[in-house]
């Protein structure tokens, strides 16, 4: 999971969403909340975040393609 915002949001918007996630993440009350949901609490910079999405997109897309599925 992860928190995205629209295409062309700006740069100074998108690291203060990301300071304040980081912020958060070290609060032990929201990481004990986060565990107790199932989750594994680790925060990220918005770089690595599009690389991975990025990496599961096109990994999870072939599954789908190769098995003929959709949406539909």
């Amino acid at each position: 999971q992860g928190v995205v915002a629209p295409a062309g949001t700006p740069a100074p918007v998108v690291e203060t969403l990301s300071r304040a996630i980081r912020q958060a993440l070290a609060s032990p009350d929201v990481v004990k909340q986060l565990t107790l949901q199932g989750m594994e609490p680790a925060g990220s910079t918005p770089q690595a975040f599009e690389a991975y999405a990025r990496q599961e997109h096109a990994r999870w897309g072939a599954v789908i393609r190769s098995k003929g599925l959709s949406g539909e």
